[in-house]
């Protein structure tokens, strides 16, 4: 269910111009991109800072929502 669309929209198989759109709904792309701009050593480029905190939103986004959901449907 999660590896599917990132293998279409940009983590397995090159983005196309059709798929660009979508692609930036899936937070993979922006920790390749960010990875892309530190290997090939364009380290004054702040979109990688741009890049890591949207990874880390939705990182702590999901974890909250973990929580939440378990706290209120789970049993321990």
């Amino acid at each position: 269910m999660f590896i599917l669309p990132q293998m279409f929209f940009g983590t397995f198989i090159p983005i196309t111009s059709t798929t660009q759109q979508i692609a930036k709904f899936i937070p993979s792309y922006y920790l390749l991109d960010a990875l892309k701009m530190i290997f090939e050593g364009d380290w004054m480029n702040t979109n990688i800072f741009l890049y890591l905190g949207v990874i880390s939103i939705v990182s702590i986004s999901v974890v909250i929502i973990g929580i939440l959901l378990f706290e209120k449907y789970g049993s321990a």
